[in-house]
C-alpha cells in the first residue's frame, strides 16, 4: 500500500485542489509507462530489468472517485459517470436509451474546463459541464469512465439495502406494521386548500400542464393531483410535473368514456374573450381556468370580474395551448359533466406506520434468536431499527437483508394470499436481495452479468409501481451500470472499499497535533511502520514470554468474522476445482468407534472407484479378496476447504452446519459429528483421505413439502434468473439422521439454523438458509469464462470446458 498523501483538513478538498495531490502521483507513474523504469538488477535477476507500471483501477466511494477522475457532484444535472442521463430523467431504466460516456469525449470537455477562466467556468457549471479537469488525464492511457469502479459496499449495502429498509419501508420499532403505500421516511406534503388544489385541476383538465411551470404552483397541489390519478408520487416537483405530462397525453381510449360539456364551455368562453364579447353568461370553471392561466388573481372578485377588470390588457400567450384544448384526443375530454370540476376530496391522513414496525422487527427479534451463525458472519444487532442503538455498519445491513429478513418475511408474509400486494412487496425485495448477492460472488461469468442486470431492472421498475411514493436516486441508477463494471474488472470483492476503510480506520487513529503541514503523513507512515513491525515481532513464538502469549494471541487475533475478512480467506483460482485444504492440529491417533467404522466401511464399498471391498476389523471374518478397515484415525477439529472453516458440533455449532451434496442433483442439510483422517491399504496401495462424519436433518413429507412457503418462494427464481439452488432455504424436521460419512469435495456451504414453527406443519421445524458466498452449486451450469478475484484484487482468468 503506497501512501501518497494526507489531505489535513478539517475541511474537504473545495472543486479542482485533489489534483495538487494527484499531480505527485503522475510525476511518479509516467516514466513508468513511456519509456519505462529500468533497474540494474532485483532480487531474482542480476542484470537490468524493464518495469513497466500503470495507474488502473480508481477504488473510492462515489464522492472521492469524482473527485479523482474529474466528474461533476452526484447532484449535477450530468450526475452519472458512466453515460449522459440528465437528472430529471433519473426514474428511466431503459438502459437501451442511455447515451454513454467517451474517453475521447471527457478529455475535450476536461480541457475545456481547464482553459475557461472564473466566470466561464461559473456559467458552464450552471449549465451543468459534464466534466472537470483531473491531473490524471496527464497520464496518456488513462480513460477516466473505463478506470472509475463502483465501490458496491457503499452502494449496494449501505444504500440500496438501507435505503429500501429506512426510507423506502421505515424502519421503527415504535410505529405500528404498514403495508409501504406510504413513505417510510420522512413526511408526505400536507393537503393543499380546496382553492389551490381547484386550480390545478383546472389547468390539467384543460391539458396544459406546462402551466405547471410558470404558475408557480405549489408541490403539495402535484403531489395530491398524482394521488388522486394513481400516478408516482416520488421525486421532486419537476418528476411530479412529468408523471402529469405522460398522464394528460394518455390516448383516449385508456380512459373511462366521458362527455363534451366542460371541453365546449371553455372554447366557447375563450371565444367570447377573443371577440370582445359578454362574458356574463359563460359557466364560472372556465372563468377561473382562464384567469389562473393568465396568472389574474381572484381572491377579492369573481373571476368574471377579474377578466372584465383586466380584458383590455390581455394578450394571448399561448394560442397553441388553448388549440390543444380542442385536439381529440387529450384528458381535457375525459372530464366529468359536473359543474364544479372537482375530485373526491383526499383520504384522511392515516397513522404514521413503517413496513418494518413493531410487528415485523419482534419476529425478527424472535428469529434472531432462534439463529445460529457461523462463525465467519457478523449477526446484525438485536436492536435494528431502535434509536438507540444508532447505525449499522456495511457488512451488518448485508446479513441482515439477505439472511435475516428473508427468513423472516417469507414466513409471516406468505399466508397473506388474499393480499397481493404483500407479495408484490415480497418480490420486489427478494429481486434486489438475489441481484446483490450475484453481484457480491468471488467468480463471475457473462451469464452471472446478465442475471445480475436482469434482477436489477426488474427490482427498480417494480420499485416504481409498488411504491408509487418511493423517490427513484442516482443511487438506482448507478446500480445498473454496476454490470458494466464487472465486465472490465471482473468480480466486486476485487475492488470494493472494504480494505480501503480498513486503512482509512488504521490511520485515523494514529494521533496527531496537525502542527504543521505535510508532517502528518510521515508521522502516520511511521506509525503504521513500527506497529507493522512489533506485530511482525510478535508472531513469532520464540520472540513472546510465554505469560504474554494469551494477551497477545487475543490482540493479534481480532474480530475474524465479516465479509472484509472472508473476502482474504477464500478466493483463490483452485478454490473452484473442490481440493480441501486441511490445518491438522498436533493431535495423538485415536481410534474409530464400531459404529463409525461400520459406516465409513460401508461408504468406501458403495463406491468402487478403487476397485476394493473392505470388512470392518472387528468382524474377524473376511473373503481373501476383502481388505480389513483398521480403526485407526487422527481427528481433526478444522477443515478448510475454499477458504471456509468447518468444525464439529462439540466445538462449534455454528461451523458445524453444512449443506451436502449427497447424490449430485439435490443438497441436504446436516451437522458435523467428527472430522477425521483415515489411511486404508487397497489394491492401489496405501490412500490417506479425510472424511467428515454428518448427521442429516428429517425430511418433509411430499405434502409438508408443498407447504413450505421457502420452497414456494425459490420457484419464483428459476436457473434461468438465479444462479443459487434453494436460494432461501427449506424447512426441515428438527430431528436428525443416523451418522454418514461424505468427503470434503461434497461440502457446499455453510447453512443458517433457525428453529421455527410453520403453519400446518405440525411440530418444530428447522429452517436451512444457505450461505453460498464461496463458489456456486455444481448443478448450476455456466457457460464460458469465469473471472476470479483473488484476496488482493488481483484478477485470474478460468477457462471452463464444459
Amino acid at each position: 500500500m503506497y501512501l501518497v498523501g494526507v489531505v489535513p483538513g478539517p475541511r474537504k478538498l473545495k472543486e479542482g485542489e485533489i489534483n495538487h495531490y494527484l499531480d505527485l502521483v503522475v510525476d511518479d507513474f509516467t516514466p513508468f509507462w513511456n519509456p519505462g523504469v529500468s533497474f540494474k538488477s532485483t532480487g531474482l535477476d542480476n542484470g537490468p530489468t524493464l518495469c513497466l507500471a500503470a495507474i488502473i483501477p480508481i477504488i473510492c466511494d462515489a464522492l472521492g472517485a469524482r473527485e479523482v477522475s474529474g466528474f461533476p457532484s452526484i447532484n449535477s444535472m450530468q450526475f452519472c459517470i458512466f453515460c449522459h442521463l440528465p437528472l430529471y430523467e433519473v426514474e428511466n431504466f431503459d438502459f437501451t436509451k442511455w447515451s454513454k460516456r467517451t474517453c475521447a469525449e471527457h478529455k475535450a470537455l476536461a480541457e475545456a474546463w481547464r482553459s475557461a477562466d472564473g466566470a466561464t467556468r461559473l456559467t458552464m457549471q450552471k449549465t451543468s459541464h459534464p466534466a472537470r479537469y483531473t491531473s490524471l488525464l496527464r497520464l496518456p492511457y488513462f480513460d477516466p469512465v473505463r478506470f472509475t469502479t463502483i465501490d458496491t459496499m457503499h452502494l449496494l449495502y449501505l444504500g440500496l439495502f438501507q435505503r429500501h429498509c429506512r426510507q423506502i419501508w421505515g424502519m421503527d420499532v415504535k410505529l405500528e406494521d404498514g403495508d409501504g403505500s406510504r413513505r417510510g421516511h420522512g413526511s408526505t406534503p400536507l393537503p393543499p386548500s380546496d382553492e389551490d388544489i381547484e386550480a390545478g385541476r383546472l389547468i390539467l383538465v384543460s391539458g396544459r400542464v406546462e402551466r405547471f411551470y410558470s404558475c408557480k404552483i405549489k408541490k403539495d397541489v402535484l403531489y395530491q393531483l398524482c394521488e388522486e390519478n394513481g400516478l408516482r408520487t416520488g421525486g421532486k416537483k419537476r418528476d411530479l410535473i412529468q408523471e402529469l405530462k405522460a398522464f394528460v397525453s394518455l390516448d383516449l381510449r385508456d380512459m373511462p368514456a366521458i362527455m363534451e360539456k366542460v371541453k365546449l364551455d371553455f372554447r366557447v368562453t375563450e371565444s367570447h374573450l377573443a371577440k370582445d364579447m359578454s362574458l356574463k353568461k359563460c359557466p364560472n370553471d372556465p372563468l377561473k381556468l382562464m384567469c389562473y392561466l393568465r396568472g389574474l388573481k381572484f381572491e377579492h372578485a369573481s373571476p368574471l370580474e377579474t377578466l372584465a377588470a383586466a380584458r383590455q390588457n390581455l394578450t394571448r400567450k399561448d394560442e397553441e395551448a388553448t388549440a390543444s384544448v380542442g385536439n381529440a384526443p387529450t384528458l381535457a375530454e375525459s372530464v366529468t359533466p359536473n359543474s364544479q370540476i372537482s375530485k373526491p376530496k383526499p383520504k384522511p391522513t392515516r397513522p404514521k406506520s413503517a413496513v418494518l414496525g413493531s410487528g415485523v422487527l419482534n419476529s425478527y427479534v424472535v428469529d434472531r434468536q432462534n439463529m445460529v451463525l457461523p462463525s465467519w458472519i457478523t449477526a446484525p444487532p438485536a436492536k435494528a431499527g431502535h434509536a438507540e442503538h444508532g447505525k449499522m455498519s456495511a457488512d451488518q445491513w448485508r446479513v441482515f437483508c439477505t439472511v435475516n429478513l428473508p427468513i423472516t418475511l417469507i414466513r409471516i408474509w406468505s399466508f397473506r394470499g388474499s393480499e397481493p400486494r404483500w407479495l408484490q412487496m415480497l418480490l420486489n425485495f427478494l429481486d434486489m436481495v438475489i441481484a446483490v448477492e450475484i453481484a457480491s460472488l468471488v467468480v463471475t461469468s457473462p451469464t452471472l452479468i446478465t442475471q445480475y442486470e436482469v434482477l436489477m431492472h426488474r427490482y427498480l421498475e417494480s420499485l416504481k409501481s409498488v411504491y408509487k411514493d418511493a423517490p427513484i436516486v442516482q443511487n438506482h441508477h448507478t446500480a445498473m451500470h454496476v454490470g458494466d463494471v464487472m465486465r472490465d474488472f471482473g468480480p466486486t470483492p476485487g475492488f470494493r472499499a472494504y480494505a480501503t476503510e480498513r486503512f482509512n480506520y488504521i490511520l485515523q487513529r494514529v494521533k496527531t497535533n496537525r502542527h504543521e503541514l505535510g508532517e502528518i503523513k510521515m508521522t502516520m507512515t511511521r506509525s503504521v511502520s513500527r506497529a507493522s513491525n512489533l506485530l511482525g515481532l510478535l508472531e513469532n513464538p520464540s520472540a513472546v514470554p510465554k505469560s504474554m502469549s494469551e494477551t497477545v494471541s487475543r490482540i493479534l487475533k481480532g474480530d475474524q468474522r465479516g465479509t472484509r475478512v472472508n473476502d482474504v480467506a477464500v478466493s483463490t483460482p483452485g478454490d473452484i476445482q473442490d481440493i480441501p485444504r486441511h490445518r491438522n492440529p498436533t493431535r495423538k491417533q485415536s481410534q474409530l468407534d464400531d459404529n463409525l467404522l461400520e459406516h465409513l466401511t460401508e461408504y468406501l464399498n458403495s463406491n468402487k472407484s478403487h476397485g476394493s471391498h473392505f470388512v470392518p476389523y472387528h468382524r474377524r471374518q473376511k473373503q481373501p479378496s476383502d481388505i480389513y478397515l483398521h480403526p485407526h484415525a487422527t481427528f481433526l477439529r478444522l477443515l478448510v476447504v475454499e477458504g471456509i472453516s468447518y468444525r464439529p458440533s462439540e466445538n462449534s455449532m455454528g461451523s458445524s452446519q453444512v449443506l451436502v451434496n449427497q447424490d449430485g442433483r439435490s443438497n441436504r442439510p446436516a451437522l458435523i459429528q467428527a472430522i477425521f483422517r483415515h489411511s486404508r491399504h487397497s489394491s492401489d496401495g496405501i490412500i490417506e483421505e479425510t472424511f467428515l462424519a454428518v448427521r442429516f436433518l428429517k425430511s418433509l413429507t411430499q405434502r409438508e413439502q408443498d407447504m413450505d412457503p421457502y420452497r414456494k418462494a425459490n420457484k419464483h427464481y428459476g436457473p434461468d434468473v438465479c444462479p443459487f439452488k434453494d436460494v432461501f432455504g427449506s424447512i426441515w424436521r428438527a430431528g436428525l439422521e443416523d451418522i454418514a460419512i461424505v468427503r470434503p469435495s461434497q461440502l457446499i456451504c455453510h447453512f443458517a439454523w433457525t428453529m421455527m414453527s410453520v403453519q400446518s406443519i405440525p411440530g418444530p421445524c428447522v429452517h436451512a438458509q444457505p450461505l453460498n458466498r464461496v463458489r456456486l452449486c455444481p448443478f448450476c451450469t455456466l457457460f464460458g469464462a469465469w473471472l476470479v478475484a483473488d484476496s488482493l484484487g488481483a484478477l485470474f482468468l478460468v477457462e471452463i470446458t464444459v
